[in-house]
């Protein structure tokens, strides 16, 4: 049945629209049966208009199909009526919808909008909503006693905004946005959840009397469950001045008080703390409310409460609110050290962000020491309160006075015994974290933190090692002892450290590290990496070493010893100069080195500068060296060539002598 073929039979009879003189009233009564029974519901609607008797006849006929094809639409719409004055007759309407086979508890569709696919979506209620929705208790009495079932929903806020006053119903929802999804439009919401959005306190008392249940809402966020929320939910999180008329709610449905029925299973007592709604906190107590009830993320209410400061203004009354509502819960006996968590790890964390503009959060950090809070627990991730002040720390380090009230905070948690040597998620260390954080700064929280007792896992060896290698600033002797873990430092540390060093501008790091107690990598290690990294002073330094000769006679892949290689740093570096590496390869031509040897191209160092030349400026001066120390291991190697051929003729000539004597004595 269409909305105007409803209208028009409903409305006809109670304006009295039928004229005095109907000729068709003279139809007899068996033809009047047939007409009828040919007629759509409009029209039958507009012919009972005509006169009494057509009236007469029609309306019990409307009635009866209306309950057949237009889904009681009657008893909606008599519901819908707004004032004492139009009571009587809606009564009487939903009377005869009855008498003729009307359904009070009908799902009427509604306010039809088209989706993105073209289909058309309903809105769903039944008539008890409507009559809640507009606050008429006569009528929700009337469809009580004809049966109305308490328990079916409506299709919740979108159905509520064309029927309820959209601004009191957004700000109604706004209240229950920390733990309620309904204001995201999904939620089927019952009578009593409608009357309480209403703040309609007689009509929520009514639906109570008449066996409402304590359930508000039926949750479908996750399509394949639906969760119930109860009433004392959304009582818990009313924090303005309409409490006290909502509070006998605690009574009336205190069975539910330890209900986790929401997404994040949170009780009415988890709500009311994250609402920092300090009255319902309290008659939530007073109903017998678990203190340390766990939610979904494992959190008791005091903890749930501090997690939920990082969404309340940091400079409104609302905050102050909060904190009172946290104190007043642990006076009342909750533990401020739950079992697997910590109510310091988000307070810390919420302290990061309003470390200036929050003095009563310090204060509330404060209550929680001196409640018994332990400094060293652990959150449910992990997470501990050093932690937090450490990210806190390096997130305002650019702010001088969040950075003071910062220290302060962590002199006090050290003070109260915080253990610096508690490891974090990874099994990192305090002082790990902090030397990787912006090359161990800030310095006074680096500083600090050792000499308070932080050190490092034997696992962090390594890589604290290496970074603590590219701060010069940590290298002197009133730093942290770097070398108190030499034993758990890995060779491939130590070469990465070489490396490092042999790429700084200065030998400063080399020289520490040929003093400290590390074991030195391999010569041929040492010579590749300095010639890699294409510093004349490492090079240099190389050059200088105390080695056996076999190190400096060796030669790599290539078949190129020492002077090849020199040859070589002196054309790839500008500020290496003939000068310098002739004195280099000087002296390693004394102290063994080839000059003659050819590489794998067949070349030796000479031959090998000629191919580049000319490289530089004074390219023709290291040749000249080259030629002179070759003329020069010429002539030494002809003099010991020499030598070698007079030893071989002495002692040629020796043998031939003690041949003649054994053959002289042979013969006598």
């Amino acid at each position: 049945m269409s909305f105007s073929s409803n209208h028009t039979f409903l409305s006809g009879w109670k304006k009295q629209l039928y004229r005095p003189k109907d000729y068709l009233a003279i139809v007899p009564t068996e033809l009047k049966c047939h007409i009828t029974s040919y007629l759509s519901l409009e029209e039958l609607g507009r012919l009972g208009q005509c006169s009494k008797d057509w009236w007469k006849l029609t309306n019990p006929e409307l009635y009866t199909r209306d309950a057949k094809e237009g889904n009681s639409y009657a008893i909606k719409w008599a519901a819908c009526t707004r004032t004492k004055r139009g009571n009587q007759f809606a009564i009487a309407t939903m009377t005869r919808s009855v008498m003729h086979g009307g359904q009070v508890n009908a799902i009427h569709k509604d306010f039809p909008k088209q989706n993105n696919d073209n289909s058309i979506h309903y809105e769903t209620a039944t008539a008890i909503h409507y009559a809640v929705a507009f606050g008429n208790r006569v009528l929700v009495n009337w469809l009580l006693d004809m049966g109305a079932n308490l328990e079916i929903p409506c299709s919740g806020k979108d159905w509520a905004l064309n029927v309820m006053n959209p601004a009191l119903l957004i700000r109604q929802l706004g209240r229950f946005a920390g733990f309620y999804p309904g204001v995201a439009g999904y939620g089927l919401w019952l009578p009593l959840f409608v009357a309480f959005l209403q703040n309609n306190v007689r009509m929520a008392r009514l639906l109570i009397q008449r066996g409402a249940p304590g359930d508000a809402t039926h949750s479908t966020r996750n399509m394949l469950t639906r969760r119930t929320i109860s009433i004392l939910h959304f009582a818990a999180a009313n924090n303005s001045t309409d409490f006290e008329m909502w509070k006998p709610l605690f009574n009336v449905f205190g069975n539910h008080i330890n209900e986790r029925c929401t997404e994040d299973l949170h009780t009415p007592l988890h709500v009311a703390m994250r609402s920092g709604n300090i009255k319902g906190m309290e008659a939530a107590l007073e109903a017998g409310a678990i203190i340390e009830e766990r939610n979904l993320g494992n959190h008791t209410p005091l903890v749930e409460g501090v997690l939920r400061l990082h969404w309340i203004a940091s400079n409104g009354p609302a905050r102050q609110q909060h904190i009172t509502c946290l104190k007043q819960l642990v006076e009342r006996g909750a533990n401020v050290n739950p079992v697997g968590d910590s109510v310091l790890v988000p307070a810390i964390r919420y302290y990061r962000d309003n470390a200036i503009s929050g003095p009563d959060m310090r204060h509330l950090i404060h209550f929680f020491l001196d409640s018994g809070a332990d400094v060293n627990a652990s959150n449910t991730v992990g997470s501990t309160p050093m932690r937090e002040l450490c990210a806190a720390i390096f997130a305002m380090e650019r702010s001088p006075a969040a950075s003071e009230t910062l220290k302060r905070l962590l002199k006090e948690l050290v003070k109260r015994g915080a253990d610096l040597s508690q490891t974090l998620p990874g099994n990192l260390s305090y002082l790990n974290v902090v030397l990787h954080n912006r090359d161990a700064r800030p310095a006074w929280l680096y500083n600090f933190l050792w000499k308070n007792g932080a050190t490092i896992q034997a696992h962090e060896a390594d890589l604290f090692f290496l970074a603590w290698c590219q701060i010069p600033r940590l290298h002197t002797k009133r730093q942290y002892n770097i070398w108190q873990h030499t034993a758990d430092i890995s060779m491939p540390a130590i070469e990465r450290a070489y490396k490092l060093a042999f790429e700084s501008e200065t030998p400063h790091l080399y020289n520490i590290l040929r003093r400290s107690p590390l074991p030195s990598p391999t010569y041929y290690f040492l010579v590749r990496v300095a010639f890699n990294a294409a510093m004349k002073w490492s090079w240099r330094k190389i050059l200088g070493y105390e080695l056996a000769s076999g190190f400096v006679t060796a030669a790599d892949d290539h078949l190129e010893n020492l002077v090849h290689l020199t040859v070589r740093v002196y054309s790839n570096l500008e500020d290496y100069s003939a000068l310098e590496a002739s004195k280099d390869i000087s002296s390693l031509v004394r102290r063994g080195a080839n000059i003659f040897q050819h590489n794998a191209y067949h070349k030796n160092p000479l031959e090998m500068l000629n191919i580049m030349a000319p490289i530089k400026d004074d390219w023709a001066d290291l040749r000249e060296a080259l030629e002179n120390e070759l003329e020069k291991a010429s002539r030494q190697l002809a003099k010991q060539e020499s030598r070698e051929e007079d030893a071989l003729n002495e002692k040629t000539l020796e043998s031939e002598r003690t041949a003649e004597e054994l053959n002289g004595n042979g013969g006598f």
